[in-house]
């Protein structure tokens, strides 16, 4: 694995999350690719994948300087679902947490809990849960680490409509669609 120092000179090295760039794949052991960005507000964000593990699991871990906060659902392909894992710094940061939980109020999550929210916005004018810019600027940062991993290069952002990812995410050299002998 590599160090959190070494995390961030990749970062350093590799991505300027303020001047719009994404990182290249870096390989911290065979089985656990990683994607080290700083942020514009000089945090580090890491999106790991450890592959061959003996046990299907997905976190989401969020690390705050007073607070770490953790996903720690039993299924791997729902890791928005409970139990949640909240711990503060000081028994100050611990009541204030508990107060916010004591008040919340849950709602329906996943593909029903998005559908739900879709529905309040069309009927209710409810804002809609996602935007279209944000889906957007999500599908901007998988290209870009899908190009990224292919070429081996920072990539800038947003994503232009000329980028060689922008209609199509196959690897260079994988014909895809009608003509190709391939599905399309």
């Amino acid at each position: 694995m590599l160090t959190l120092d070494e995390r961030k000179e990749v970062a350093h090295t590799i991505v300027n999350a303020a001047n719009g760039q994404v990182p290249v794949i870096v390989g911290a052991q065979d089985t656990n690719p990683a994607v080290s960005i700083e942020m514009v507000n000089g945090s580090l964000a890491t999106l790991a994948v450890t592959l061959g593990a003996a046990e299907e699991l997905s976190r989401i871990r969020f690390m705050f300087s007073n607070l770490t906060v953790e996903s720690r659902s039993a299924h791997p392909y729902r890791i928005g679902d409970d139990p949640w894992y909240f711990k503060g710094k000081s028994p100050e940061i611990e009541a204030q947490i508990a107060g916010v939980l004591a008040a919340f109020k849950p709602s329906t999550e996943s593909f029903s809990g998005q559908f739900e929210r879709i529905h309040a916005s069309i009927t209710g004018g409810e804002p809609l849960p996602v935007t279209l810019a944000d889906a957007r600027v999500s599908l901007e940062l998988i290209t870009a680490i899908y190009h990224s991993a292919e070429s081996g290069t920072a990539v800038n952002l947003p994503i232009a409509n000329d980028h060689p990812k922008y209609g199509n995410w196959m690897p260079a050299g994988r014909a895809w669609g009608p003509g190709t002998g391939s599905n399309g």
